[in-house]
């Protein structure tokens, strides 16, 4: 059996050597060891390798194509149904002459209404064809009002009629393309019998103006023949 001899004391005054250890000496490098399984180990880089990847990386992206410019997002529309516009006349009405003054084309739908429930109504026909009709609630009156402190005449209401005013017509932008505008009226009217709250609903509008398939409950006040080619752009 094998026995470890043990350190002796030095005598006298002989040198002591220390004994060596497992570890490296100072002034040694260590040894390199394996790493554990499953780790990297990153070598280390000096600055002339991040100068050259850095370069490198540059280079890479001033060649990439820059993004193409798409413009302003605009509003997708459902395929196979075209957008639905309608135009807006400015009518002027001048001691019972009508005029057309403006018009502009606007986006979106126009509903057509069987009830004019405003003092008021137009249409716009071509020839005896109705392209669309609709309801105003006022038209050429001013109203003042009450002075609670004041005399007898200003604490009552007033109301005053213009000899000049005006209104707006729509009329949907494929109606009036499929028209002749050489023959296309505006036509406005007074509403003389307005329904009722109780009453059951008015039927719906056919092709023939108002003045025939309403001639009861309206009354004509003027018309203007004809519109100019511009209210189609």
């Amino acid at each position: 059996m094998a026995t470890r001899q043990l350190p002796t004391k030095p005598q006298g005054d002989a040198a002591t050597v220390p004994l060596r250890g497992k570890g490296p000496a100072k002034g040694e490098r260590a040894p390199v060891t394996k790493a554990a399984k499953g780790t990297k180990v990153k070598a280390p880089v000096d600055a002339a390798t991040k100068r050259a990847a850095g370069e490198q990386a540059k280079r890479k992206t001033a060649g990439r194509a820059a993004p193409p410019d798409l413009g302003d997002q605009q509003p997708v529309r459902a395929r196979g149904k075209p957008a639905q516009r309608y135009v807006r006349l400015r009518v002027r009405v001048e001691d019972g002459e009508l005029s057309i003054v403006d018009s502009q084309i606007v986006e979106g739908p126009l509903a057509q209404s069987a009830t004019f429930e405003g003092g008021y109504a137009y249409e716009v026909t071509d020839g005896d064809r109705l392209l669309h009709a609709g309801s105003i609630p006022d038209l050429g009156v001013v109203r003042s009002f009450a002075h609670p402190d004041g005399t007898p005449e200003q604490m009552r209401h007033h109301t005053y009629s213009l000899s000049t005013y005006e209104f707006n017509a729509r009329v949907p932008v494929d109606a009036l393309k499929r028209a002749s505008l050489s023959k296309t009226a505006v036509v406005l009217y007074r509403v003389k019998e307005r329904p009722s709250t109780r009453a059951a609903l008015a039927p719906p509008l056919f092709a023939a103006p108002l003045g025939e398939q309403r001639e009861r409950a309206m009354r004509e006040i003027g018309r203007v023949v004809g519109l100019p080619p511009s209210v189609l752009r």
